[in-house]
Formats: C-alpha cells, structure tokens, sequence
C-alpha cells in the first residue's frame, strides 16, 4: 500500500475512534499503578468500608463548604449523578440508560465507555442548594515520615472529596481569554464530572488540632501549614473551605475583605513563580480563580458524608465518569483533566500526602525552591520528573513548624 493510502487510512481509524477501543500502554501504567491490575479486577470486588472509629474521626474534623452565588453544588452521585446518566461505548453509541452501581462496576473497565449527563435540570447552583442535602465522601489513611535526627511522625490522613455535576472556567480571564473561550464552548459548563474538589487533612495519630491541609488542583496541589497558612479555632471545630466562582477550586476562605484572586495555570511546572510566589505568567493559558467568602455572597453547603467501599466503582472506575474526553470532546483533553475515579485525580507520580504538602509548599520570597523546580524539563505529569530536589529544600519549614515543640 502507498505511504499516503497508509497514512489517510491510519488518520481515518483515529478520527472514528478506533484507537479508544483499549487501554494505550501509558493508560495502563496509569491506572495499575493506582488500582487493582486489569487481570486481577473483578466485577463483584467492592472492597471493604470505613471502620466505625474511622467515621467518628471524619466526623470530627468535617469542614465547612462554601460555593460561589452561581455554582453548581456537590450531588450524591448515586442518587443524583447516575440516575440521570447514560452509558455510551467508544463508537458514540448509547448502551444503557438509568444505570445501576453494579452495572457501573461490570462497566468500569471497558476502554471507550463513558458516562453522559442527560440534562442538568436537576442540578442546582447557588443558593437554591442551600434547601438541598448534598454528599461528601470522606476516607481515613494511617501514614508516617521521619522528620530526621530520629524523630518520626505518625499521623492521620483525612480525606474528604466532592463531585459537582460541571466545571466552568476561572472567572478572572482577560476579556480575549473569555471570548475564546465562548466560541470553544460554554465557560460555565466547561467539562462534565468535576472531582478535583479535594481537601486532606493531616492529623497526629493522638487526634487534637491538625498539622497541614493539601487541597487538590488541576495537576498540582497547594499545602497549608495549621497555624502559619490557615488558622484552626478548638471552639468551632471545621475548615471554612470556599470553592472558587466557576472553576468549583477549593481554597480556605479568605479572612480578610469579601473576596481574593488566586493564580491557576494549565501548564504549573512552567508556572511556578505565576502560581506561588506572585510572579508574572509567562504563557496565555493562565488566569484567575475569584473565590468568595460567605460575606462576598458564598453559599453554605449542607451535606453528609458517605464511606464508600474502597473498591467501589466512584472510586477506582477507569471509563469517563462524565463527558468522554477523547476527539468528541477535545476540550477535556486540552484541560489535561482525568474524569475517571475519585483515585485518579493525581497524575503525578509523587503520591503520599505528605510529600505532596513537602513539595508544594513555596514560600514567595524563597528563590531557591522555585529555582530548583524550574529547572525540571519535564512535566509535573511525566514519571521522569525529579521531585526530590524541592521536596528536600521545600520539607525545611514544615519540619521545623512540626518539631518545633519538641525536645
């Protein structure tokens, strides 16, 4: 066959999509190395729940949410999500409707297969979500570090996560960002399935005030040191966590004045300085989150926590739980963003929470940290990226916030 005859045909199977009819070998070490291996999965594993004592900690340490005046609130995926989604396979065809938790699980690992949203008129933003309960879902971990010189710490790992129906854009874009972004699609309801809204909470194994706070982003992460970062109050026990207007990103809420801005980019190893230390942003694919607090016309959430089993198909299902984000829908692809399991939202392949608050926690004026993480040719994303320069530099103020009572 002709070069050409070969290459039309090989461009003409890729455009129908033939290629999403199985895992590509990087989709495979993505996700085995998150889950149960493919030939070790099986459709009746749902793992095991929470333990009592688990639930009581989570209790304990819930925060407050708070979303913007227009956004979408968080939803009880099964209750509210799935009745409402269709099951699609990779051809675009629709497979099922009204689908079931266990007809998820038998689907979880199909390449190509994809859940859709019929309509979002049951979803409700703002303060019509005030008269709505809405559902967190929250996991406890047991982990520990060593601090050096002998000192170890053990602590809790408090995980509470979200999903709200649709992502929009940040709302501090310029005014050519917006107009782009209108003719691309909708800014308001930029991607299907959001579960970035992710808050971990570090606790020591004793219980009492926590030690740090990681909120989860778009292919980074932003720490907080208790005390120093973001304040904690024994009478009133709770984070106040604001998601930002459109883009649903948690940040604590701001404590001074009714409002913030907040750096986010698409590409953050080439960001550092935009994101962290209040630099200048170098490429167009940046701008601002708006986060209110509840002064600024933020909404409180009222919502229960929910302990999934650890398998369940929220949890670990590989298939799109939104949009597909294949050529049908590029601007998923163009976001960089994983609509797949409550698991998968860290591409990186620095996983524990503790080093991910090590890593990501910048000071403004500290040159040298974000040197050492400029001078990375990979991506954030890429299993070559070293992160152990900054972590090392960047461990320095956390452990000396953390042993500083100690003898």
């Amino acid at each position: 066959m002709k070069f050409f005859e070969t290459l039309t045909l090989a461009l003409g199977l890729a455009l129908l999509g033939c290629s999403e009819a199985k895992w590509s070998k990087s989709e495979l070490a993505f996700f085995e190395a998150r889950s149960t291996p493919l030939r070790q999965w099986a459709s009746n594993q749902f793992g095991w729940y929470p333990e009592a004592s688990s639930r009581a900690f989570l209790k304990t340490y819930k925060p407050r949410i708070f979303i913007g005046p227009q956004n979408f609130g968080p939803v009880d995926f099964y209750e509210s999500y799935l009745p409402q989604a269709e099951l699609f396979d990779w051809r675009g065809h629709k497979i099922l409707s009204g689908v079931s938790r266990l007809e998820l699980k038998n689907s979880e690992r199909q390449p190509g297969t994809t859940l859709r949203v019929k309509s979002q008129a049951q979803f409700c933003r703002g303060v019509d979500c005030q008269n709505r309960k809405a559902r967190g879902y929250a996991r406890l971990d047991y982990d520990s570090a060593d601090l050096g010189e002998g000192r170890d710490l053990h602590f809790m790992v408090l995980t509470y996560q979200f999903v709200i129906p649709y992502r929009g854009l940040p709302r501090g874009l310029s005014r050519l960002q917006e107009w782009v972004a209108e003719r691309l699609g909708d800014p308001e309801r930029w991607l299907e399935f959001d579960h970035q809204v992710r808050i971990q909470i570090l606790v020591g194994g004793g219980g009492g005030p926590p030690l740090l706070v990681l909120i989860s982003h778009p292919g980074y992460f932003r720490s907080y040191l208790v005390g120093r970062d973001i304040k904690w109050d024994p009478e009133r026990p709770g984070l106040d966590i604001c998601l930002a207007e459109r883009s649903n990103q948690p940040y604590p809420c701001p404590e001074v004045g009714t409002k913030r801005f907040v750096p986010v980019a698409l590409f953050p190893e080439e960001e550092m300085e935009f994101l962290f230390a209040r630099g200048q942003a170098k490429g167009w694919l940046t701008g601002l989150d708006e986060v209110l607090n509840s002064a600024g016309g933020a909404v409180p959430i009222d919502y229960d926590l929910a302990y999934l089993p650890n398998l369940d198909p929220l949890n670990v299902a590989w298939i799109g739980l939104g949009a597909p984000a294949g050529w049908r829908n590029w601007r998923a692809r163009l976001m960089s963003l994983n609509n797949s399991g409550l698991e998968f939202i860290n591409p990186l392949s620095l996983s524990r929470p503790f080093d991910l608050a090590q890593f990501f926690s910048f000071e403004p004026n500290d040159a040298v940290g974000l040197r050492l993480a400029s001078e990375q040719k990979a991506s954030l994303s890429d299993p070559e990226y070293d992160f152990y320069p900054t972590l090392r530099w960047n461990s320095r103020s956390i452990i000396k916030a953390l042993t500083s009572d100690q003898p």
